[in-house]
């Protein structure tokens, strides 16, 4: 038994009673009340950006560099401004005569920071404004849709991410105005039915050069498409991302709007080759981008088309077919009157079978042959790369396209994730042939294990102990 230091009270002494401030013992009650202050004081004494997730965190780096914000080096004057803006949202008034880049700045970071509602909308309603873009509308109601097309009389360009609450009425209410739209992106309006779709191509499509839509569900349709072609005669760039509606039928529309560039569709319905061929053959000659998502039946008769029709691409994507071949892109590319391409991606272009997964004795999917063909074409002009999971392209192949004598002083962004076939050696060719590489992406290269990053460079998804990202810091 003992008397507590502080309060004098006759106690229990046990193993884990706490030591006082003058060396004698303390009670449980004060014992807890010590408790209190020390955690207090460390909470004090901790930094604000020492939290899980903090700014300087490990962790915060490696969710930027992840999420394609990251930049080495400080942050410019600019952005931390827009970032103590944005940490004082509530404060602010106006947004002044700020340009359209750094309001799109502002928009984009309050919606990464879910900021973004009816009173911070208010923000960006300018009346002179053209352009507006919202990257996360979750939080908007039908009636903040309808305000902003009450101020903003002169708008051209409408983006709204997340518009979910984006009903017909908005839209009646759109084609009620005297507004005329060259842009509109939409994202997530699962709620327009095709009706109100009509309506609006119709009242307001002549005017229209870019139409993209993302998760429509079932109410933007074959029907809808078809309405394009009588109603948007100048239309000439077209999105249709997670449709569950558009089929062949719909893709077939889109061969006969003569003025399309640009062309990007990610459909859930199966599609065949005969639909794209036969958009290829009608529009391909002024197409500038072409982009298939998941088109799992897709062969080499489009890119037999590509080939023979299309001579303007500066970008192409084709992902997750398992039926084209190494010889079908050797024949694309191959004195292809088409100028070099800035962009390409084929990921998961590759064999698929569950029992043999490495036997491929057809050569299904990109392969060695396929990628020293699109290196020899497009290497000297290519800024994006993307061969993710093509995983039967050779050691050889890699080592001859970044052979010592090779250099792509163009390229950017490199992503060669899955390809088994990648070593250390391999990852050195390319830091040494691509000068001005910002990012190289190499998860699941089980081969790559210790290598040197240059300096400014990022190498992403290969495991060690200070995390999958590492910022080269060698000269």
């Amino acid at each position: 038994m003992a008397n507590c230091e502080v309060c004098e009270k006759r106690f229990t002494v046990t193993p884990y009673s706490r030591a006082g401030p003058n060396g004698g013992l303390l009670c449980p009650k004060c014992s807890k009340e010590a408790a209190k202050d020390e955690d207090a004081n460390k909470k004090k004494k901790k930094r604000p950006n020492a939290i899980p997730g903090g700014s300087r965190s490990r962790r915060g780096v490696h969710s930027r560099i992840l999420d394609g914000t990251y930049q080495t080096g400080a942050k410019p004057l600019m952005t931390l401004c827009i970032e103590t803006l944005a940490k004082n949202i509530d404060l602010a008034d106006d947004l002044g005569d700020l340009p359209p880049p750094l309001i799109d700045r502002i928009s984009r970071l309050l919606s990464k920071r879910r900021l973004l509602d009816g009173r911070t909308l208010d923000l960006f309603l300018q009346p002179d404004a053209e352009d507006l873009k919202v990257y996360d509308a979750a939080r908007l109601s039908s009636d903040d849709y309808i305000r902003i097309f009450q101020r903003l009389s002169q708008l051209k360009t409408l983006k709204l991410r997340n518009a979910i609450q984006f009903r017909d009425n908005v839209m009646s209410y759109l084609i009620s105005r005297h507004i005329t739209l060259n842009s509109i992106y939409l994202h997530g309006a699962n709620l327009l039915t095709e009706d109100c779709w009509n309506g609006f191509l119709k009242a307001k499509g002549q005017d229209l050069k870019t139409l993209q839509v993302y998760f429509t569900d079932r109410h933007f349709s074959d029907n809808v498409v078809k309405s394009l072609n009588e109603n948007c005669p100048s239309l000439a760039r077209l999105k249709i991302c997670h449709n569950q509606q558009v089929s062949d039928e719909g893709i077939k529309h889109i061969a006969h709007l003569e003025n399309l560039e640009h062309l990007s569709l990610r459909l859930v319905k199966r599609t065949s080759t005969d639909a794209y061929v036969e958009v290829i053959k009608s529009i391909g000659s002024h197409l500038r981008t072409f982009s298939i998502q998941e088109v799992e039946d897709v062969d080499d008769r489009l890119l037999d088309a590509l080939h023979d029709n299309c001579t303007s691409l500066t970008k192409l994507r084709i992902t997750a077919s398992q039926v084209v071949t190494d010889a079908g892109f050797v024949r694309l590319f191959k004195d292809w009157k088409n100028k070099p391409l800035n962009f390409i991606d084929l990921e998961q272009c590759r064999h698929v079978d569950a029992k043999n997964p490495r036997e491929n004795a057809h050569q299904v999917g990109l392969c060695s042959d396929g990628f020293q063909a699109i290196m020899n074409h497009s290497g000297k002009a290519l800024r994006h790369l993307n061969v993710h999971a093509c995983r039967h392209i050779s050691r050889e192949a890699f080592e001859e396209a970044f052979s010592i004598d090779k250099e792509y002083p163009e390229l950017l962004n490199l992503e060669i994730s899955f390809c088994e076939e990648v070593t250390d050696l391999i990852v050195g060719c390319i830091f040494r042939s691509c000068p001005n590489l910002k990012k190289l992406n190499v998860f699941g290269c089980m081969k790559v294990k210790h290598v040197r990053v240059p300096r400014g460079k990022i190498l992403v998804g290969l495991p060690n102990a200070m995390g999958m990202v590492i910022e080269g810091k060698d000269d």
